[in-house]
């Protein structure tokens, strides 16, 4: 297996052609991937500089030279003597995803995802127990915890369905409970960001309501300005939901940087 290009043309596409000499190889190379960016490739490959069967790989385009720098085995957890294949990065909502069939019986696949980080770590180390332990991927299910979050408005006592929490950290750090966070700034903001939550959440069947009325109700005039209120209700929730995106990476990365420090 080869991976190619080709151009989309005004009524068809032009032939095929070997992507780049530094990406293919006598071995197998599949599964290509590229960043939003146009310049990032991941993609698999079984070739020589594979841990065992597929690994994943990364490499970048260079318009100077109109070609890929040379391939770079991304390494563990995302590789292991197991087919590791088929990155896929969603860089606006800060998750990727990559399949594997290590640990799954005979034509199984386990898909993962993951938050990437801004920067790579290398551990290096002569015990090869924490070597192993840092290599592993690990998963998470959610715990019930109880737990109280402090907003502008005072204390609020979170429902049950709050007290189950999953935010991820990083790729080996998931907290479920509020308390377990080390930044006094990351609480602020997860504290602004639970509030908000909890705004978007009541009125978003307020808005249901309104779409609804407007649904079922005859005069134009009426329909109007039912319209105006559903607009304004809209426009808050997008604003909201932009607002949640935003704090949720900053929340993370206030984390992260804390963390590092006290490393």
């Amino acid at each position: 297996m080869d991976i190619f290009t080709s151009f989309k043309l005004l009524d068809s596409f032009s032939l095929p052609v070997s992507v780049s000499k530094e990406i293919n190889t006598p071995a197998n190379e599949n599964y290509p991937f590229l960043l939003l960016d146009g310049i990032t490739l991941y993609f698999a490959s079984d070739g020589e500089n594979s841990i065992g069967g597929y690994d994943l790989f990364i490499t970048r385009y260079t318009p100077a030279t109109n070609s890929f720098l040379k391939p770079e085995n991304i390494g563990m957890p995302f590789n292991s003597p197991a087919n590791d294949y088929m990155m896929v990065v969603d860089e606006q909502r800060k998750l990727g995803w990559f399949a594997t069939d290590r640990n799954q019986p005979a034509g199984k696949v386990m898909i993962y995802t993951f938050v990437p980080n801004k920067y790579k770590i290398i551990i290096r180390s002569e015990d090869k127990d924490s070597i192993r332990a840092a290599a592993q991927l690990k998963t998470y299910r959610k715990i019930s915890k109880s737990l109280t979050d402090s907003t502008s408005g005072g204390n609020v006592q979170l429902q049950e369905s709050d007290n189950q929490i999953e935010f991820v950290i990083n790729d080996s750090v998931v907290y479920t409970n509020v308390k377990q966070f080390r930044s006094e700034e990351a609480i602020k903001l997860w504290n602004q960001l639970h509030a908000m939550t909890v705004s978007l959440k009541n009125k978003q069947p307020e808005l249901e309501k309104l779409r609804q009325q407007y649904n079922n109700t005859e005069k134009q005039q009426d329909r109007d300005a039912l319209s105006g209120n559903i607009i304004e209700l809209e426009k808050i929730c997008i604003k909201l939901k932009n607002q949640i995106t935003s704090i949720k990476t900053e929340v993370r990365n206030t984390e992260n940087n804390f963390l590092q420090k006290k490393l």
